[in-house]
Formats: structure tokens, C-alpha cells, sequence
């Protein structure tokens, strides 16, 4: 595991899991059918905002996706909330999700801190990620993560080849008594 800093509150950690932990994770994606993909029960579960295109699977069951949700939520010292399931995305052709700030709604007593997004191939064309604000974009590498205040601007380009993006996402929330911070043993 390395970590980059990108700029103030982004952050790349490289090989964020292990060879093994990592194979596991590509033959339960693989394990999938464009069926599971496409079933009514996804569509009906998943509130997905109009600004993002693309496919979800949400995670009820124990299984290595639980063990990486444990290793993302150690790379932080304070929190109020922390998700406890994952969810497996996909972009096909075409998708992508528009320049937006993970924290979005100010009607409520708790904020993101931050957004993490890991990413598990990289065998497509375009689906970059993009910090318009900062003037970055970057095609993220398989098995790393990437880490942003949820405050900063973000989105990503399109995918223009045939070939799926395959990425999780998590959210960690703060409030004024449990502000979220990262682990300052590993983020100097």
C-alpha cells in the first residue's frame, strides 16, 4: 500500500489490498450475470440520484467486500457514521456520473467528511476520474483508492470503449462533536 497525496484533502493509496484479497474480489464480479445487473429488485433498491449513470449491486451478505469495507474504514481516526455494506458499481459504454460535491445536502445535522472510491480494473477506455476545481484528471489504476473531502468537487468522463469500469464507493459522515478525520499515522 502506497499513498499519494494529489492535492490538500485527495488522496491515491496504490495496491490498497492484497494480491489475494483482490483476486477474490474479481471472481465474485465475475460470479455476476447481466441479469443480476439488470433484475428489478437492483432497481427498486437502489435510489440512484439523476446524475449518475451506470449499475449497482448492493451487498446484504458477508463476504470479501465486508472484509474491504473494514480495511477502508481503518484509514480513518473519528467519524459519526461509517456505512457498514458496499455496493459494486459499473459503468458500461457510455456512463458516467456528472461534477458534483459528496456533500450535498445542508438540511441535516451531519456532513462527508469524505468519499472513497476503489477501483478494480482498468482494462477501458476513458471513465476518468475528474477534479474539475483542481484541474485533474487522472484514469485511476486497478486496486487503487481514492480519497476526497467530501467538500471538493468531482465526477467522472464517460467510459467510451466496450469494456465495464467496475469500482466501489463509500461515504464517511461527520458532525461538529465527531468530526471525520483520517488516521494521522498514515496520512502525515
Amino acid at each position: 500500500m502506497k499513498i499519494n497525496k494529489i492535492y490538500d484533502d485527495v488522496y491515491e493509496i496504490e495496491n490498497f489490498l492484497t494480491d489475494s484479497e483482490f483476486e477474490e474480489v474479481k471472481k465474485v464480479i465475475d460470479s455476476f450475470s447481466e441479469e443480476d445487473w439488470n433484475s428489478e429488485e437492483m432497481k427498486i433498491k437502489n435510489q440512484i440520484p439523476d446524475f449518475w449513470f451506470g449499475k449497482q449491486i448492493v451487498f446484504t451478505e458477508e463476504n470479501i467486500f465486508s472484509k474491504v469495507n473494514k480495511k477502508m474504514e481503518s484509514l480513518f481516526s473519528s467519524y459519526s457514521y461509517y456505512p457498514t455494506g458496499m455496493i459494486l458499481q459499473r459503468y458500461k459504454k457510455g456512463d458516467f456520473i456528472q461534477n458534483h460535491a459528496d456533500q450535498w445536502r445542508t438540511d441535516i445535522d451531519y456532513y462527508i467528511g469524505y468519499g472513497l472510491c476503489l477501483y478494480f480494473n482498468d482494462d477501458y477506455e476513458g471513465g476518468e476520474l475528474n477534479y474539475p476545481d483542481l484541474k485533474i484528471t487522472m484514469k485511476p489504476k486497478a486496486n487503487s483508492l481514492f480519497i476526497h473531502g467530501g467538500h471538493i468537487v468531482h465526477g467522472s468522463l464517460p467510459v467510451l470503449s466496450d469494456d465495464i469500469r467496475y469500482f466501489t464507493t463509500v461515504f464517511v459522515r461527520g458532525t461538529t462533536e465527531l468530526p471525520t478525520k483520517l488516521n494521522p499515522e498514515l496520512f502525515a
